[in-house]
């Protein structure tokens, strides 16, 4: 009874599903006009991402970079501090019994504390480069992948946030091509920890998890990094109607 009742049950998802998918898609073919927009949307998107950007002046980049120096000082500060909290509560999981493989767990907390000194240290610097700060952001993400190996699959939406937020402060075009040679390299992780019997539908999943995550990550990182350029640009447009006035 239990085995048809699990059989129905999935009949009954799978049907769900199709209804909604038909009347989304129902819904498309009918409004045309509708569809014609969001194709034009998805396209200016697109070319947005894949065309260099116009170009602009050093001055603007310059307060760009000098913008996110200052970011990158003030978050650095929390994010030692919550890298240090989180390595505490490690500690006292183990000494309650909490188990994490032996190499895992050695991952973890080598990736945990080696990217919490050169956080620790990009906030000390009075004098950051954009060079630096794109190394050292790339090193960062390098350090949150492979602490995936030893990390509890729970606190992977922490490690996906932190991967988010590396390359916030670094250069979108770097930050976009390191994710996505990165993202085989989560899938693998992602199966490599799962249990030995796990089902190939998990790793099905797993390569649809990272090809929306990686996606979603290249749009908010190219467009804070066009927000943070055309702030600066119009902050310099009125400085200098300002001293013509």
């Amino acid at each position: 009874m239990a085995f048809l009742s699990s059989i129905a049950g999935s009949h009954v998802v799978f049907a769900a599903y199709g209804a909604v998918c038909l009347h989304h898609w129902t819904e498309r073919a009918v409004r045309l006009q509708s569809g014609a927009i969001e194709c034009t949307l998805c396209l200016e998107l697109f070319r947005r991402l894949s065309v260099p950007a116009s170009p602009v002046s050093e001055e603007c980049q310059r307060r760009v970079h000098e913008r996110r120096s200052t970011a990158v000082k003030e978050i650095a500060v929390l994010w030692s501090m919550i890298l240090d909290v989180f390595l505490v509560s490690l500690l006292a999981a183990l000494a309650c019994g909490f188990e994490l493989p032996t190499l895992g767990g050695m991952a973890l907390l080598v990736s945990l504390s080696t990217g919490r000194m050169i956080i620790k240290s990009l906030g000390d610097l009075h004098d950051l480069s954009p060079d630096r700060l794109d190394r050292d952001m790339t090193v960062v993400s390098a350090l949150v992948f492979t602490a995936t190996f030893g990390m509890p699959r729970e606190l992977m939406a922490g490690c996906y946030m932190a991967r988010i937020m590396c390359f916030s402060f670094a250069n979108s075009k770097l930050g976009n091509k390191v994710n996505v040679m990165l993202a085989p390299c989560y899938v693998l992780s992602h199966w490599l920890s799962s249990s030995t019997n796990a089902p190939l539908e998990s790793l099905i999943f797993y390569c649809l998890n990272e090809i929306v995550a990686v996606a979603l990550m290249i749009l908010v990182v190219t467009n804070l990094e066009t927000k943070e350029t055309d702030l600066a640009m119009a902050t310099l447009e009125l400085e200098a109607k300002v001293q013509e006035v």
